[in-house]
């Protein structure tokens, strides 16, 4: 009786026929368009030659096989190979004993396909008189890998020098790997420094194990960035393939399964990428059936917006007015998406209204309480930007307040609802000045449509009208008729309406008394009360209006 052949893989009986991807990898990353080579290795082990062995490889949607660029053993005869639908096969005819055949074919991934899917393939050998005998598993992830990037600059800014770790997720010791890896990481060092293409890699494997490590920490440190702690785990994906030996970068390593998933959770509050993608995304990432991939790590700026904040005065008294700026700028290396100036008053400011201008255009801020706030509808890498705006001093404010005025400026990260701020505060001392205490006068100008005296539904405010006080200063009202001086001196005082400023159609009421708000002059009594804030009206005659009256130019 002529003992039978026998298929196996190329390290002889017992071992597992191998099926690689790429330069002999069990997993790689290609970017939807692009080609690889797979290979099948496999060896006749038994006594007697194997006729009519047939290799047979049904490639998964999404990655189209090349049947012209098929060889065995480097040459392009002596076998025949045919392609159908998905389906490759090809005859290499008789294998003699200890004879070793390797079939190679390049396969493209489709142009549409997803990044983050993964394709994952086993191919079979067969002879006569033999069943088919099922290959180890190749898988393609679609997209890209293993790339330590800029966050907010994306794939066109990887970062070199950024040093990753595989911690004990307790004690973030750095695990001691075995010592056989991929380039760029032959020896498996642990930590790893990034070159010029941003690209770290790990088997995460422990000496000696068949199985990778199922739970440990990725950190990751580079200079301008901030610290990373990403949790992982693994799960082997159960294969009956798979159930004595495969070879990884020639050497053997008795395992059950290659393949694994692979689960990041972010434990720093910052994104993680989407799988296969540098896309940001804020909730944990799988990636499924990888082996030796570990997903794009993204890094984000320390202080990805710069703020800075000063006041016009480090020391003022109970009613003065203070001028604050407010310079900004995006100092990431991208575009951040809407955000705000959110600016905190403490106790004893005021803000003036109509002040505040950004980049010299005026723009008025949301108001509630004492939280001003600016809407940006951007912030564009590199630009600088100011704001400025005025508050008052409060009337009896104590003297040696320190009045702490602390603002944020931030932005979203695109693709997620995070946002990358900066902040700053400035302080400012209360002092006892020679006029500790001061008052504030607030109006309006309106036209008296109904007729009673006081300003109600239908009446309208007039605005560029000037209010002067008895000392010459003058403010003038603003979209809606109102006025304001911010600090003046306890007193008596006199307002007057200028009537050079007042638009065609609006006059003044031929009322005289003090008292009145149809008066064009107005007595305010001022009393020594520094928490009392004077409201004082004027009542013009005109047509009624939908909205504010423009009065005339100052």
């Amino acid at each position: 009786m002529v003992p039978p052949p026998a298929l196996s893989g190329p390290g002889g009986t017992g071992t597992s026929i191998t099926k690689f991807v790429g330069d002999g990898l069990v997993s790689q990353a290609l970017t939807p368009g692009s080609t690889t080579t797979y290979t099948i290795n496999f060896m006749n082990s038994g006594t007697s030659a194997a006729t009519n062995v047939v290799m047979t490889d049904n490639f998964p949607t999404g990655v189209r096989p090349d049947v012209s660029s098929v060889t065995v053993n480097g040459l392009t005869t002596g076998f025949t190979a045919t392609l159908s639908g998905q389906a490759l096969t090809v005859n290499v005819g008789t294998l003699e004993v200890k004879g070793t055949r390797s079939v190679k074919v390049k396969a493209t991934v489709d142009a549409a396909e997803v990044a983050g899917a993964t394709w994952t393939n086993v191919a079979s050998v067969s002879a006569d008189g033999l069943p088919a005998k099922p290959t180890t598993a190749a898988t393609v992830l679609v997209g890209t890998a293993n790339v330590v990037y800029d966050g907010l600059a994306g794939q066109k800014h990887v970062v070199q020098g950024a040093v990753v770790t595989l911690c004990d997720p307790v004690t973030l010791a750095p695990l001691v790997l075995d010592g056989t890896g991929i380039a760029p990481n032959p020896k498996n060092a642990n930590p790893f420094m990034t070159g010029a293409d941003g690209i770290y890699q790990f088997s995460p494997f422990l000496p000696g194990s068949t199985t990778p490590i199922a739970h440990f920490m990725i950190t990751i440190v580079a200079p301008g960035y901030a610290d990373r702690k990403i949790d992982v785990t693994t799960v082997p994906q159960a294969n009956p393939a798979f159930t004595s030996s495969f070879v990884r970068d020639t050497r053997a390593v008795a395992a059950t399964t290659p393949l694994y998933n692979v689960t990041l959770t972010s434990v720093d509050g910052q994104p993680l990428a989407r799988s296969g993608a540098f896309t940001l995304v804020t909730s944990a990432v799988q990636i499924n059936n990888v082996f030796d991939l570990l997903g794009n790590l993204p890094l984000f700026t320390v202080r990805p917006v710069t703020v800075t904040k000063t006041a016009d005065h480090t020391q003022a008294a109970a009613g003065d007015k203070l001028i604050y700026t407010i310079s900004y700028a995006n100092n990431t290396s991208g575009d951040l998406g809407g955000g705000s100036i959110i600016d905190v008053l403490p106790a004893g400011l005021l803000y003036i209204p109509g002040s505040a201008k950004i980049d010299g255009i005026p723009v008025t801020p949301f108001v509630t309480g004492p939280q001003l706030v600016w809407p940006l509808a951007s912030l564009t890498v590199g630009v600088a930007h100011k704001l400025e705006y005025a508050v008052v001093i409060a009337p009896g404010t104590p003297a040696f307040t320190k009045l702490t005025n602390k603002v944020t400026v931030g932005g979203s990260i695109p693709g997620t609802t995070l946002l990358s701020t900066g902040a700053a505060s400035v302080d400012v001392f209360v002092t006892r000045g020679l006029f500790s205490e001061r008052m504030i006068i607030t109006g309006r100008v309106f036209t008296d449509v109904g007729g009673s005296g006081h300003f109600k539904r239908g009446d309208a405010g007039v605005s560029n009208v000037r209010v002067f006080l008895e000392s010459g200063e003058f403010a003038l009202t603003d979209s809606f008729g109102r006025y304001t001086f911010p600090g003046v001196r306890p007193g008596m005082h006199v307002l007057r309406i200028d009537p050079l400023s007042l638009p065609e159609g609006i006059s003044l009421f031929r009322d005289f008394r003090y008292d009145s708000q149809r008066s064009a002059t107005r007595l305010v009594h001022g009393l020594l009360d520094s928490g009392l804030i004077q409201d004082v009206n004027f009542a013009l005659s005109g047509p009624p209006a939908s909205a504010a009256i423009v009065g005339g130019k100052p």
